[in-house]
């Protein structure tokens, strides 16, 4: 389902630039790209700078803090749990029940050897937003960690289903399936997603590994 930026529970008006920032932010992330992944930081940064009472900008912000470290160098890296806790505490003042900013805590620890209270944390946000997109992505990843691959396939085909236009979940579902001996289901996902980003390096280091490995 398409975000809402304009939603707040507390019936405020959002800045038109600051949904602007955060409907460019939200696609940023959503293209699997590392260096995309970064940039929108940037773009929630400068929404909440324009409109701080914009709850769904700070969930958001928090969510990106989270998954947006790639090209960080490591006194910035520091900083981030405090900055993930901060951005998220204020999205859950103005919204408590706020997906994005729950999401964000809950994924602050490793996932090494925190996996069962991980899956915890996100499965309680999983029943009150069960076609959030990266919920059921993080979900999945941690999944994948524990070898429960078609478990991890089925979040990510869920979010496939829902959320169409997101590269990701093809090449994460498709590796899953690979790696579980379900060739041909692997085979179909990465030719929808090669026909849909024929250049998007996700997708086509999963192809290449599944054509390595599956002998095709």
């Amino acid at each position: 389902t398409a975000r809402s930026y304009l939603r707040t529970p507390d019936g405020h008006r959002p800045d038109p630039d600051a949904v602007e920032l955060v409907r460019l932010g939200d696609l940023a992330q959503r293209a699997s790209r590392p260096d995309q992944t970064r940039q929108s930081v940037t773009y929630f940064e400068r929404a909440v700078r324009i409109d701080p009472k914009y709850g769904p900008a700070w969930g958001m912000l928090a969510l990106s803090y989270t998954h947006g470290l790639e090209g960080f160098g490591e006194a910035q890296l520091a900083s981030f749990p405090a900055r993930i806790r901060s951005a998220a505490a204020r999205a859950l003042e103005l919204d408590p029940g706020n997906p994005d900013a729950r999401l964000a805590l809950a994924c602050i620890r490793p996932y090494f050897r925190n996996w069962a209270l991980i899956e915890r944390d996100i499965q309680q946000i999983r029943s009150d937003h069960p076609d959030h997109w990266l919920v059921n992505g993080r979900l999945a990843v941690l999944y994948y960690q524990v070898g429960r691959l078609l478990d991890g396939a089925k979040l990510h085909q869920h979010v496939i289903s829902t959320e169409p236009l997101i590269p990701g979940p093809y090449a994460f579902a498709a590796t899953a399936l690979s790696s579980a001996g379900r060739v041909q289901e692997a085979d179909a996902l990465l030719e929808e997603g090669s026909d849909r980003w024929p250049a998007n390096p996700f997708i086509w280091s999963a192809r290449y590994r599944h054509l390595l490995f599956s002998g095709g």
